[in-house]
């Protein structure tokens, strides 16, 4: 079984490469080809080519290449998606004492998993929602955010089968006047 990532927006063509003597044949046997691949045989094996501009989901199908030696079957599972990006800000902003619920949010499809690197104040979580969204929420009642050693790590992290991306991230802490 083998898995192939085609991002909508980008063409790109995947050769299907084979061995055998005689050469054998290479043909798509169960399943079709999402909107926007083509499959063309070759000396030697096959081409499969997306234009771009497909629907996002998982496409299943089956290959078989023959020969007089016999046959061999590959089942091929190619996800159509998009490229990430986070959507949400990148800073959150909060006042000590108040609670706060953010939702950090993406695009992509498959809806990423975000992870986060950014050392959060006392008193905050970072959930993942398991949708491409995550929850930061809770209540600090810390004077001063923590600080960052190296800026470049300070980020939430979305990750598919697309790739990952990452954002940096910071978190402001305004404080209440005192009476």
């Amino acid at each position: 079984s083998s898995t192939d990532f085609v991002t909508n927006g980008v063409s790109s063509s995947f050769p299907v490469t084979v061995t055998g003597t005689p050469t054998p044949e290479v043909s798509l046997i169960s399943g079709s080809l999402p909107a926007g691949f083509s499959f063309v045989k070759t000396d030697g094996g096959a081409q499969l080519t997306f234009n771009g501009a497909g629907t996002n989901g998982t496409y299943h199908t089956t290959l078989q290449a023959t020969n007089a030696g016999g046959r061999v079957v590959q089942n091929l599972s190619i996800v159509v998606g998009t490229q990430l990006q986070f959507t949400s800000p990148s800073t959150l902003n909060i006042t000590a004492g108040i609670p706060v619920s953010f939702r950090v949010t993406t695009t992509g499809y498959p809806a990423p998993v975000l992870t986060n690197k950014y050392p959060l104040p006392s008193g905050l979580t970072f959930k993942d929602n398991g949708n491409g969204t995550a929850t930061i929420s809770g209540t600090t009642y810390q004077q001063f955010p923590e600080q960052c050693i190296d800026p470049s790590q300070c980020a939430i992290v979305a990750t598919n089968a697309s790739g990952t991306v990452s954002r940096n991230f910071s978190v402001s802490i305004a404080h209440l006047p005192f009476d």
